[in-house]
């Protein structure tokens, strides 16, 4: 199953892709083809990796249970933190520190991994709007995201 990715809501233009491949969500770039990152998950464990696209680990997205906490870290530096109550509410809105994001790390890998950690959460499918306000910047992205798998 592939979840398409759209510069809005008017689904215009097509960014990238993720599709879910032996447990493994791949995402890749809609225009060239190219394999970007991907994301896997650890069994028994609460914790998600996050790859490049030579397969190289760049961060993790760690799910705490017992705290109701959520926290994407990058190269070691945490990007964004969220609490169960913020992933319940529609629509969906997560701050990131964008400061803390390496200037050659690919957005497509950023906003991949915060639409997983709202699926890894709910265990539900998804629709609708996923707003993200980029901390530190002016800038504000808004990607219709259709439906996103709950086996993930």
């Amino acid at each position: 199953m592939n979840v398409k990715i759209y510069s809005g809501e008017d689904m215009g233009e097509e960014l990238f892709y993720v599709m879910l491949r032996r447990r493994i969500i791949q995402i890749i770039d809609s225009h060239t083809n190219t394999h970007l990152g991907s994301i896997k998950g650890k069994v028994f464990r609460r914790m998600l990796d996050i790859y490049n696209t030579y397969q190289q680990p760049i961060g993790k997205l760690s799910i705490s249970a017992r705290a109701g906490k959520y926290v994407l870290e990058l190269e070691g530096r945490p990007v964004a933190e969220g609490d169960k109550k913020s992933f319940l509410k529609k629509p969906q809105i997560l701050e990131i520190n964008s400061l803390n994001i390496p200037d050659n790390f690919d957005p497509r890998i950023l906003l991949s991994s915060v639409m997983v950690a709202f699926t890894y959460n709910s265990r539900a499918r998804i629709y609708g709007l996923l707003l993200l306000a980029l901390v530190g910047l002016q800038v504000s992205l808004a990607v219709l995201a259709a439906v996103i798998p709950s086996t993930v």
